[in-house]
This record gives C-alpha cells, structure tokens and sequence, in this order.
C-alpha cells in the first residue's frame, strides 16, 4: 500500500480537541486585542512610524498564527500552502475582481481622503511602492490570521459558521475606516473566506486583498502625480 503523504492538494483543519481550538481561539483573541491598540512608535523618527506601527501589528498577528502552530495546527492545516490548478484560475478571477472593485472604490470622496495612508505616497510612486511592500507584510498576517485562523482553525469547533465568524471579526476590525468600506467588509470577510475554502489556501485572498489596497492607492493617487 502506499504511504499516504500531503500534497499541495490537501485540505486544510484537520479534526482537532475543543479544548485545542479554543486555546486557539484565545491566543488569536489576545493577538488581535494587542494588535488593535498598537498605534504608536515613539521612538521611531515620525516620518518611518506609520511602517513601524503596521510591521508591529504584523509580528503580533503573526505570533497568534505560531500559537496556533505550537497547539498542533501545521501552516497547511490553517491554509499555508500554494493552491492546486482550480484554486490558481480562481485566485486570478479574484485579482481581476479586486482591482475592478479597486477602480471603482479609488473614485470616492471618502476613500479618496484616506488613501494612501502613508502621507508621502500620495505624492511619491517610490514612496508608493515602499509602502505597497509593508502592507504586503500586514495582508498577508491578516490572512493568516482571520482566513488561516479563525476559518480552518476554528471549523472543527465551529464548523461551517467559521466562516460567518471570521466574516464578522473581520468586520470589527474594519471600525474607523471609510463607511463604504466598513459596509463592504462583512460581505468581503465571506468572499475571502469562501475564496480560501474553495482554493484551501489562504493565498487567494492574500493576492485579492493586495491587488484591491494597490489599485485603490493608485487611483487614489493618479490625478496628483499627473
């Protein structure tokens, strides 16, 4: 017989112990607590405290995601893994949609007001890459966290309402933000968790998420660099 070994095909969550996943869920709490009130950086020259602050947010995300590394969820388990062929086609047709809902975000008042965060962006395309680069990082943590996480890492307690759980976190986490785009995340939070189940990667959203903050900054910015 032959030996059963993971492949890229695999699906994420394997059966876990409540007591395991709520573990979990607590050191995931504790991150994203800690997480939502780093807001400053004093001793970092002001003009690099945004980066601090987003890179610090980033590495307090991420230790949440090696709590749940060290209760016994393998990064495959929570998503970590590159897509099989079905998942690739449908990461591209999420791109292609992120950076249409990007164009069409990037013309409003309201968000035309807020982006770029990082100030020398909206008037810098170097700046502008420097700061696309550090919220790659952030992305990529939130994915980790809240489609790796509290989607795979959460189901075998939960089960399906993972999904409209990570969902409603997700949205909380966008308090503060434009209201367009706090409307938007419920039904976002459950189009990136659905794009991860059915990708079983938290890749997919990672790529979405990057190519809506990228197309929305550019438009955002576009006029005044003319």
């Amino acid at each position: 017989m032959a030996r059963h070994s993971r492949t890229e095909h695999e699906r994420p969550g394997p059966a876990r112990r409540p007591q395991q996943t709520l573990a979990l869920l607590v050191c995931v709490a504790l991150a994203l607590a800690l997480e939502r009130n780093l807001r400053t950086f004093p001793y970092v020259p002001r003009e690099l405290e945004l980066f601090a602050v987003v890179l610090a947010k980033a590495a307090v995300l991420g230790a949440g995601f090696a709590g749940a590394w060290a209760l016994g969820h393998s990064p495959i388990d929570l998503g970590v893994q590159w897509p099989a062929a079905r998942g690739r086609r449908l990461m591209a047709l999420a791109v292609l949609a992120a950076v249409v809902g990007g164009v069409a975000l990037g013309q409003l008042d309201a968000v035309r007001a807020q982006y770029p965060l990082y100030e020398p962006a909206r008037s810098s395309a170097a700046a502008l890459a420097l700061s696309t680069c550090v919220f790659a990082v952030y992305a990529f943590a939130w994915e980790l966290t809240f489609r790796g996480v509290l989607l795979f890492g959460a189901a075998p307690l939960l089960g399906r309402a993972s999904l409209v759980a990570q969902a409603a976190v997700f949205a909380l986490a966008h308090l503060g933000k434009p209201t367009i785009e706090l409307a938007l995340a419920f039904p976002g939070g459950l189009a990136f968790g659905l794009l991860s189940l059915r990708s079983r990667s938290v890749l997919a959203p990672f790529a979405a998420h990057v190519a809506l903050a990228v197309t929305v900054n550019v438009v955002c910015i576009a006029p005044r660099l003319r």
